[in-house]
């Protein structure tokens, strides 16, 4: 579709959001629960996974219950040592001079040796620049996800409030207490010294377990309706910065990873901030474009294989289609069998890493990749399951949250 086209149809839809389509919402809000979407609703993890591994544990199922156990010790460990995380944290400010403004270097942006100051920065693919560990709000993103994420299934799998009370606890001093609050929007992120322009929105795709582990906790008797409220009020300001900004317009346009989990971003979030139909559309038109642009007829991706680590960049991408797939799950817009106007489509990008993960094909693209690698790769999405692979044979290359939110025991 036409990305003007597109945009258009994107902000149609949320100005007549409340108006035009209020029977439409009420049938899918209907239909979320005739599917078990209360509990739990959560985006990007499989939840038919999440209710039998705890069926599994109830039955004590050996392997599940050792995942279980590794999940509770990392729960308390988060508990115990009562970090929580602030982008008004750094010493370093954006050009903005606000504090409260998310702020990252570009990670393959280096000085140019041609330049006396070395300004502007130029990029060289696939080399990190260690200036960005200068600036933590990537890594206060990071972990503040990961700990909500860890602490939502912890709760999950033993209702204990302890876990939910630590989450409403970092996610207030994150998004909502006035002086320790991020602002919604991604303006400086991975700035190119020298230009002072943000180069992508990618970080904020960390969000996406955040938000699952805030589904998970949504029974707490700590986290209640208002907090959820509140969350979603920066979340909603958040989609609308990603939708409307200049940045995240040219994010959308981006025919790789970037644009596969910008679009997972703004459908997960419209979800979030209640607003189905917004997430339909979106995936309906931007989702099935970045299947039109990315994949070939074979299931390859082009871009993505032609980087200086093509390896990272598959399986990266892949896991974003991963999500989109969970996504679309949810309010049944199927794209994992969606084809493209060359045949290709998500599962037939699935299907041409496993010759290589056989051993039947041998990987030539930049480094050697070994069978066990994408072996495990494809046993970690839960889009699809192969049974070409031996799933015993390497099962135990996966951490405790594989295990309990995916399909492998």
């Amino acid at each position: 579709m036409n990305v003007a086209l597109m945009d258009l149809v994107i902000k149609i839809t949320i100005k007549n959001f409340m108006i035009s389509n209020r029977i439409i919402v009420l049938t899918i809000l209907i239909m979320f629960m005739h599917n078990g979407f209360s509990q739990p609703n959560t985006f990007i993890t499989k939840r038919e996974n999440l209710n039998a591994n705890l069926k599994k544990i109830r039955q004590n199922n050996s392997f599940l219950c050792q995942a279980k156990k590794e999940l509770l010790n990392a729960a308390n460990k988060i508990i115990n040592k009562k970090e929580v995380y602030s982008v008004t944290f750094k010493s370093q400010f954006p050009p903005s001079n606000s504090k409260n403004d998310f702020y990252s270097l570009s990670r393959y942006a280096w000085p140019d040796p041609e330049s006396k100051n070395g300004l502007p920065y130029i990029t060289i693919d696939g080399k990190i620049n260690p200036e960005i560990k200068e600036i933590p709000d990537s890594y206060m993103l990071g972990n503040l996800s990961s700990d909500v994420y860890i602490l939502g299934l912890a709760y999950f799998f033993t209702e204990n409030e302890k876990y939910s009370r630590w989450v409403k606890k970092i996610i207030d001093v994150f998004f909502i207490n006035e002086k320790t609050k991020m602002n919604p929007s991604f303006k400086y992120s991975h700035i190119v010294k020298g230009k002072n322009v943000s180069s992508s929105t990618i970080g904020s795709m960390v969000f996406l377990k955040l938000i699952d582990g805030i589904q998970l906790i949504k029974p707490s008797k700590n986290w209640t309706a208002g907090d959820h409220k509140d969350l979603g009020n920066w979340f909603k300001r958040f989609l609308e910065w990603l939708i409307n900004s200049e940045q995240g317009k040219k994010n959308s346009v981006a025919p790789n990873n970037i644009g596969t989990y910008y679009t997972d971003q703004i459908a997960a979030y419209a979800l979030f901030t209640n607003q189905p139909i917004l997430a339909r559309n979106i995936l309906n038109f931007q989702g099935k474009e970045r299947i039109e642009t990315q994949i070939d007829a074979q299931g390859k991706m082009p871009l993505e294989l032609n980087r200086a680590t093509p390896w990272e960049y598959v399986k990266y991408n892949l896991t974003a289609f991963d999500y989109m797939v969970q996504i679309g799950n949810t309010i049944n817009v199927d794209l994992l069998d969606y084809q493209n106007s060359k045949g290709g489509s998500i599962r037939k990008a699935f299907d041409w890493l496993l010759p290589f993960a056989t051993g039947q094909k041998k990987w030539t693209y930049g480094n050697q990749v070994s069978g066990n690698q994408i072996q495990i790769v494809l046993l970690r999405l839960n889009s699809v399951r192969y049974n070409g692979i031996n799933y015993n044979g390497i099962t135990n290359r996966f951490d405790y949250l594989e295990i309990l939110t995916g399909d492998v025991y």
